[in-house]
């Protein structure tokens, strides 16, 4: 621009303070001292980026150690021409692990800012280009395990009772709490016929355990109960008279024995079918 109007050699006249090209100046018919103001065009801008967290992350704040980490990853910038179209840069690791949260971020990518291109990618429009980059937490899973054992000292438990043990819990991850499922009815009880006896749950080591970064066991106890011990009642004859011994006939009236008698049972003796002979 000039401080005074210009006129061109084709009569053209450019007020004082309007703009007027190289190629204008070149036929400019100058009369007077004239004072210019030179005015740029910015035709450089920046392609930049930053890294921000996933609207869908389920942690939603970096630890301090993984924010840096994860910042460290952050492209250079770098300039491209007004008008032409720029992709942002790729980090050079798209995963940084988190021990305080016990998991992992993953560099989910870049918004795109063209949405006529297929690409991710930006129209530089007069002004620098910042790429904004998601990450998105991934918890680590861990899973619960169950175990049966004897308390029960001398027995042990037998397979077909380990194998009722609760299957295993799986999925969990940090800060998920699980109940030990404790077995309650007929499912607390287990007949043991090799052994005689009956198996009952007794309890787990722990009621509940809460997830931290590991795996979890837990060990639930069966004690043993032998079955009461059983006696026979049997009978016999024996002849009251001096000399005289029982016939064989008499001897076939003895009643059967009575068997599974328990310790303590009152029991009674069985009448003969026949009582002379």
């Amino acid at each position: 621009t000039a401080d005074k109007e210009i006129t061109l050699n084709d009569g053209t006249k450019i007020p004082a303070g309007g703009k007027i090209t190289e190629e204008q100046l070149k036929q400019a018919v100058i009369t007077e001292p004239l004072t210019f103001k030179a005015n740029f065009v910015q035709d450089e801008f920046k392609v930049k980026h930053e890294f921000k967290v996933a609207d869908d992350s389920p942690v939603k704040e970096m630890p301090a150690e993984v924010k840096t980490a994860v910042n460290a990853q952050l492209p250079e910038d770098k300039t491209a021409k007004d008008g032409s179209v720029v992709t942002p840069t790729a980090p050079t690791q798209t995963e940084v692990k988190d021990t305080e949260n016990d998991g992992t971020w993953n560099f989910e990518g870049y918004k795109d800012q063209d949405t006529t291109t297929d690409e991710v990618d930006a129209k530089v429009n007069g002004a620098d280009v910042t790429f904004e980059g998601s990450w998105k937490f991934t918890p680590n899973k861990h899973q619960v395990t169950y175990e049966y054992v004897s308390g029960t000292e001398g027995k042990e438990l037998p397979e077909a009772l380990k194998a009722k043990a609760p299957a295993e819990v799986t999925g969990k991850v940090k800060g998920d709490t699980v109940t030990s499922p404790v077995p309650t009815g007929k499912d607390a009880e287990y007949r043991d016929d090799v052994n005689k006896g009956t198996w009952k749950f007794k309890s787990f080591d722990k009621d509940s355990v809460t997830i931290s970064n590991k795996d979890e066991k837990v060990t639930g106890t069966w004690e043993f109960t032998p079955d009461p011990a059983e006696y026979n009642v049997k009978h016999e004859f024996v002849s009251s008279t001096e000399g005289k011994t029982l016939p064989d006939s008499v001897k076939a009236l003895l009643p059967k024995e009575q068997t599974g008698k328990k310790d303590g049972e009152a029991v009674t003796p069985t009448a003969p079918t026949q009582t002379e002979v």
